[in-house]
């Protein structure tokens, strides 16, 4: 037993106190439950008069000051200076932590008013979703007693908005899922960008939370038509972000591929350093938020596919990353300052190439991949599906960076077997083997292009492979994969790199009672948490799945793979020899953004 002392200290501070209902208001939960849009209140004033009220109304609003949430003031040290500000943002985040918890608490037609009729209690949520540590920017030391509020704060947000977007918490508390839709709208309350950011601060920590999230995201875009417009808008809000990054740079080419002007071109590498790492940070605050809703949305990937985003990722890929890769290089060998912040910098360069491939990826496995599997769907629909994932496949195919760094990851050869294999069901057996060939053709060029020091990787075993496939000859140990498995993921390659997410802990009641997770991060002290190889990743849909063995692996890989892999882990070290990286991807099951960790962390094992 301790110290009773030390265990009064750690008891949780006491929640706040909320006005009980007036006698009125407990009398009309008896009655027949109607919806709170309709629902009226009956009370007695100060003066013993009695009052009726619409249950949404200014006088339930229950008043918070200065309800909002402020940066938190960490130097890039990680030590706060000065004590005073300390003590001052201590002092802000516990009556923000106490604020939430009113929230929270207060009855629903009190919480509604609240929300509808306090304009500064949305400001404030969405004040912590803008300010909020992102696992995708720099690092963030707190100190301990800030870590602690902060996490709560952030499990507090996620219940706030999770609340926000539930139209029925209870049989008596309730409202039509029309005027609900109509509320969400009018007063601002969820926003497409919104969910792109939550998704991107709560997603893939846990699977529970997941399902919350997904549920969220239907319930407030279901909601009202207005928000599907929103969607679909947002796919040219998305592509015209990616076009001022590479007009910034001095990367666009508006000209249908004409040659850029030597003003144009140069504009990248005379930009400051610092404006250089505020576009790096733009980057990847653009792909990482969209990768994660399109992976938990699947609807948003069949929208996004209309628009043409397929292309316009693989265009903007292949315009900004190796011209970026090139003045970066050349930045870390002459500036001390860039090469001091190199690490970071190689970090959220890979984020945002990871999340541009996994969002593409998204686009193929909803919008195609997904449905040709599907037993329900009609045969006759699947003929126009097999068109457009092939579609996909050749935009992918013929880009030079994008195709290596896709293919690495997702081969479209695994795809193939998987397509052969269920062909009663996909109705793939059809396909003109030729133009199958054709596409191995063109990924084998782009790798080869890219490869220009080593001799080129003949295309004439994949072409066997396929037409072997083609007849139906699938005995062969060394491609077999797990159907099932693959039919459970959409057909994701059975490799399965994974980006960092290091994010901040939900430490809620699912994580506490399922126990640990691999997903989770115990030191849930951290806001943001150091690079932990044991969770990177480029697949930010976060699915789980059996390792391989060495062996296994080594026979799955084949030499256009490797050869692609080894040239992904090069553009960051371009020093590092050929062998020395193949030793490291087999001694890590060919996970090459985890042999990219262990690189940035100095673990290269000695030859």
């Amino acid at each position: 037993m301790g110290d009773p002392k030390e265990l009064e200290a750690k008891q949780p501070a006491v929640r706040p106190k909320i006005p009980l209902p007036r006698e009125p208001e407990r009398e009309a939960k008896k009655t027949n439950p109607k919806p709170i849009e309709i629902k009226v209140i009956s009370f007695h004033d100060d003066e013993g008069n009695k009052q009726h009220l619409q249950a949404l109304h200014p006088s339930f609003v229950h008043q918070l000051d200065n309800f909002s949430f402020l940066p938190l003031p960490a130097s890039p040290g990680g030590d706060f200076q000065p004590r005073k500000l300390l003590g001052h943002s201590i002092e802000r985040l516990n009556d923000f932590e106490l604020d939430l918890h009113l929230l929270l608490r207060l009855p629903y037609h009190r919480f509604w008013s609240t929300i509808m009729y306090d304009k500064s209690v949305n400001i404030g949520l969405r004040s912590y979703i803008n300010n909020s540590p992102r696992f995708y920017f720099s690092e963030t030391s707190l100190d301990e007693r800030i870590n602690e509020v902060a996490n709560s704060i952030h499990k507090l947000v996620f219940k706030v908005y999770l609340r926000l977007s539930t139209t029925k918490e209870s049989p008596k508390n309730f409202m039509s899922k029309d005027y609900f839709g109509k509320i969400l709208m009018e007063k601002k309350i969820f926003d497409i960008s919104l969910l792109m950011d939550i998704c991107a601060l709560y997603g893939n920590i846990h699977t529970a939370t997941d399902e919350k999230l997904i549920r969220m995201v239907e319930s407030v875009l279901e909601s009202h038509p207005c928000f599907l417009k929103q969607l679909e808008s947002s796919v040219n809000i998305e592509k015209e972000k990616m076009t001022k990054i590479l007009e910034e740079l001095g990367l666009s080419d508006t000209d249908s591929r004409s040659i850029m002007s030597s003003k144009q071109s140069h504009r990248i590498s005379i930009i400051n350093w610092s404006h250089l790492v505020g576009v790096v940070d733009h980057i990847v605050g653009t792909t990482v938020p969209v990768s994660f809703f399109l992976s938990l949305y699947p609807p948003a990937s069949k929208v996004y596919r209309e628009k043409k985003y397929d292309s316009a990722i693989v265009e903007f890929y292949d315009s900004l990353f190796p011209k970026l890769k090139e003045e970066l290089n050349s930045r870390f060998t002459k500036d001390a300052r860039a090469k001091k912040s190199s690490d970071i910098i190689i970090r959220q360069i890979v984020y945002a190439r990871c999340s541009l491939i996994n969002a593409f990826r998204s686009l193929v496995k909803y919008s195609a991949l997904d449905i040709l599997l599907d037993p329900s769907v009609s045969k006759d629909s699947k003929t126009t599906l097999i068109d457009d994932f092939l579609d996909m496949v050749s935009i992918a195919a013929s880009s030079s960076c994008f195709s290596k760094d896709y293919f690495s990851k997702y081969s479209f050869d695994s795809d193939i077997f998987l397509f052969m294999e269920k062909s009663s069901i996909t109705g793939f057996d059809s396909v003109d083997p030729s133009r199958i060939a054709y596409l191995f053709d063109v990924m084998s060029e782009n790798i080869s292009n890219k490869q220009q020091s080593r001799p080129r990787t003949e295309m004439a075993p994949m072409r066997d492979l396929w037409n072997k496939r083609g007849r139906g000859k699938t005995q062969d140990s060394t491609n077999q994969i797990d159907n099932d498995k693959a039919i459970k993921t959409g057909g994701d390659e059975i490799i399965d790199t994974k980006v960092c997410q290091n994010q901040l802990v939900l430490r809620d009641e699912e994580i506490k009672r399922q126990g640990s997770d691999k997903s989770v991060n115990k030191e849930s002290g951290k806001i943001v948490s150091k690079l932990d190889s044991n969770v990177l990743s480029s697949n930010l849909n976060n699915q789980n799945k059996s390792d391989n063995s060495s062996l296994e692996m080594d026979q799955m890989v084949d030499k256009v793979m490797l050869v692609s892999m080894i040239s992904h882990i090069k553009d960051f070290f371009p020093d590092m020899s050929d062998d020395t990286i193949q030793s490291m991807l087999a001694a890590n099951n060919y996970n090459s953004e985890k042999v990219i960790d262990l690189i940035l962390n100095e673990k290269i094992p000695q030859q």
